[in-house]
């Protein structure tokens, strides 16, 4: 899983930094923790494994047990309610949301996620470190969908719509959308975000009436095919 992850960086170290000396330092300070070594010392954790609140409530457990008390804790959940993420922690108020965006290295916007009762220190930390990286921040209330995927929801799931139920080939549809102005496509969108995360996303927000919708992401997502990071989605 990892691997990918540090080709993927190394490409955009070499087309970012350009000279050996920095790609090699960008590379240096790029460090994989598989035992999770550095939780103890580290000022900030994001995590951003699979839409699944199970999983990442027990994550969180790990997580708060090992880390300092004054690290910030974040979730770079897509949909799920930080809430629901928050409620195995010990301390539930320290928890945010930092929600980033795809393509990450190009998307300047960050969801900064919080509760009614999140520890208002914690939501200008978040707010500060997303500035620190270059990031806009955007404090929401969490609510499924947060407010970008509320609007980005919908949007896919009458692409998907127009696709499945009048047979409208993908790409005219992703054409259309470029020449309204938007830097991408719905349906290479979805293959770039992962079909896995947007099939998660969709059985938040869309509910009954995505039924459709959701069994053709499934065809796609039970044959392996999850877009870009499996090498094939809707398109190759």
């Amino acid at each position: 899983y990892i691997e990918p992850a540090l080709s993927r960086a190394n490409a955009l170290f070499k087309k970012r930094l350009k000279t050996p000396d920095r790609v090699a330092g960008a590379k240096s300070r790029l460090v994989a923790d598989v035992d999770g070594a550095g939780i103890r010392r580290a000022d900030v954790i994001i995590e951003a494994i699979f839409e699944n609140l199970e999983a990442k409530q027990e994550l969180f457990r790990k997580l708060e047990a090992e880390a300092s008390s004054d690290a910030i804790l974040a979730t770079n959940t897509s949909a799920i309610p930080l809430r629901d993420i928050a409620a195995v922690l010990k301390k539930p108020k320290r928890l945010i949301g930092l929600h980033f965006f795809n393509p990450v290295a190009k998307m300047p916007l960050v969801e900064v996620v919080y509760e009614a009762d999140t520890d208002p220190a914690a939501i200008e930390r978040g707010a500060a470190f997303s500035n620190r990286i270059n990031r806009f921040p955007l404090k929401v209330k969490s609510s499924p969908g947060f407010l970008v995927n509320r609007v980005l929801g919908q949007y896919m799931l009458h692409a998907f719509r127009i696709h499945n139920d009048r047979k409208v080939p993908k790409e005219a549809i992703d054409r259309a959308a470029e020449e309204f102005g938007m830097p991408m496509g719905p349906v290479e969108l979805a293959d770039t975000v992962g079909l896995d995360v947007g099939l998660n996303v969709l059985a938040t927000l869309g509910g009954e009436e995505a039924a459709a919708e959701s069994a053709l992401l499934k065809s796609y997502v039970d044959q392996g095919k999850l877009g870009k990071k499996s090498g094939e989605g809707f398109y190759l």
